[in-house]
């Protein structure tokens, strides 16, 4: 299939900033006591172990549901698909690299960090609130902890793009091959034009169009 990137309609920067909010809501009560626990066990028993099994899992988990479902539960939540240029939703490899700069990248440096610390940090010193696991962060995780921040200041450009592109595509979205559509105009690419190119099977609802691998 070719570059029907013509028959998109593109979603804008506020509407996939609403998307992220709701991911939040949704997953901050569901994901926070975990990360809490698996914190803990990194800086009592200095490992990191748990953190990347925890930090694959998470991956794992959205790159599913953008190859079968198009999308995080805010983006299906609000009427928006990710697909390819032509139409369909992004392959196994495609959906990796998507999560590559904003999520794989910043997660591997911030478990660098984390490796650091547990590794150095004095037995004597407290490690048990935020705040005290915050300074051991900055004190014992360089230059991990420096890369950590400078990369978080870069994801505001890698959104921040979106204003100034046509297709409202994010950095991220330019290393995958990704475009972020309506629901809408995802469901009529899967339409046909006329009775004449309608396939007998062809469904009128909702179906995936299948990722190309």
């Amino acid at each position: 299939m070719g570059d029907r990137t013509n028959e998109f309609v593109f979603v804008g920067f506020w509407k996939r900033v609403l998307a992220v909010a709701i991911d939040g809501i949704i997953f901050f009560p569901l994901f926070f006591p975990v990360s809490r626990l698996v914190g803990t066990w990194a800086y009592e028993y200095r490992t990191v172990m748990p953190t990347i099994l925890w930090f694959l899992l998470n991956t794992s988990f959205f790159i599913v549901l953008v190859v079968r479902f198009g999308g995080s539960p805010g983006k299906l939540l609000i009427g928006v698909r990710i697909v390819d240029a032509g139409g369909r939703f992004l392959s196994w490899t495609r959906a990796l690299r998507r999560e590559v700069f904003p999520l794989l990248l910043i997660g591997l440096t911030g478990i660098l960090v984390l490796w650091k610390v547990v590794a150095t940090f004095p037995d004597d010193l407290p490690h048990t609130t935020g705040l005290e696991r915050g300074e051991l962060w900055y004190s014992y995780g360089q230059p991990f902890a420096m890369i950590y921040d400078v990369l978080g200041f870069a994801i505001f450009a890698d959104i921040g793009i979106i204003l100034f592109n046509k297709k409202k595509r994010a950095i991220h979205d330019f290393i995958a091959g990704s475009y972020v559509i309506t629901k809408d105009s995802y469901i009529a690419l899967a339409e046909p034009h006329s009775e004449d190119d309608a396939p007998e099977s062809a469904s009128h609802g909702e179906q995936p169009l299948e990722p190309e691998y």
